[in-house]
């Protein structure tokens, strides 16, 4: 009998092992948990101030922030029913446009969570817990931004927002039907 040890038997054993391990990657990365340290803030009446914003001062907001932080090929919108977060993805070498549908809402420590609804690649729907892993991995922005594959959600940790500005905020609702996102903020600083 004829023993089969040639360069192509081996590479295709190689390509399978690839295939293999990428699997396993993808299902690690999508399926570990993540337990992200969240502090919850106490405001002092004497230095907090209450704010009111509409959809616009938020989108702004966002806009002029990722401007700023040099990201200008991804774009936040809130939107009337939900937040779509838009952009370009490189792939194979190809650019392909990506979306990312989100609904907002304000847990009990004044933390804005994002939950996903859908998560696209060109004209494919991706698994969200996959795709949010794999986003997660790759993510390099703020630590305040908090990507959790796991719930299928995105946390924005307020305690941490505006910090570099002597600033500290909390979420108190989202009522996206009345266009309306209200925060309350304090003057870190004033804690002395």
């Amino acid at each position: 009998m004829k023993k089969r040890s040639g360069l192509w038997f081996w590479l295709f054993w190689l390509l399978i092992l690839a295939i293999i391990g990428g699997a396993l990657t993808t299902a690690y990365l999508a399926l570990k948990p993540s337990n992200p340290t969240i502090t919850t803030t106490r405001f002092n009446p004497d230095t907090s101030f209450d704010l009111t914003l509409n959809r616009d001062q938020i989108n702004g907001l966002a806009g002029s922030y990722l401007k700023d932080q040099g990201n200008g090929n991804l774009n936040f919108v809130v939107e009337p029913k939900d937040v779509k977060v838009t952009g370009q993805v490189k792939v194979l070498g190809q650019n392909l446009n990506s979306q990312m549908i989100l609904d907002p809402e304000t847990n009990s420590d004044g933390n804005i969570v994002l939950k996903a609804k859908s998560i696209t690649l060109g004209q494919i729907d991706l698994p969200v817990k996959v795709a949010m892993g794999y986003i997660k991995a790759m993510y390099d922005g703020p630590s305040y931004v908090i990507f959790q594959p796991d719930q299928e959600q995105i946390l924005i940790d307020m305690s941490k927002v505006g910090n570099k500005q002597g600033l500290s905020f909390k979420s108190t609702g989202i009522d996206m039907d009345k266009n309306q996102y209200k925060f309350v903020g304090e003057v870190t600083d004033a804690k002395k």
